[in-house]
């Protein structure tokens, strides 16, 4: 009888955070961001552009990394530091960074950004993670 119960309780409790996950899950997260890479007729350099955003409270601390390349392009650092960005106001901070285009060819960058939100007392890490289209080429 004792085991029954155990499990039970295990049960519910599992179910309960798993709950709670799916929840989270769907909220938006406070972190906004976008990727934008320029389009470039031939193999060669590509600029893009990230920024991180958010509503309210001051952003303390940020960092972007890339997740995933087209076959055809190298960037030139897998990780974009709090150093390395090129605009930083309470709410929003811009990163640069550069791509190796080898070929022609398209296809999407993948960047998880971090930051770090700050209000009041209190700060908070978040994530979000944001793809953009590579088009190297017509």
């Amino acid at each position: 009888m004792k085991f029954a119960a155990f499990a039970w309780v295990a049960f519910a409790g599992a179910f309960a955070v798993s709950m709670s996950s799916e929840a989270r899950a769907e909220a938006p997260s406070p972190l906004k961001a976008q990727l934008v890479c320029e389009h470039i007729g031939v193999a060669g350099r590509v600029r893009c552009d990230i920024e991180a955003q958010v509503d309210d409270g001051r952003i303390a601390w940020s960092d972007a990394q890339i997740l995933e390349m087209p076959k055809f392009a190298i960037a030139l650092k897998g990780r974009i530091g709090p150093d390395d960005a090129t605009v930083k106001t309470p709410l929003r901070w811009r990163f640069a960074f550069g791509v190796v285009a080898k070929e022609t060819g398209s296809g999407s960058i993948s960047v998880r950004v971090r930051a770090v939100r700050c209000r009041e007392n209190a700060c908070e890490a978040l994530t979000t993670t944001v793809s953009a289209p590579l088009v190297v080429g017509s």
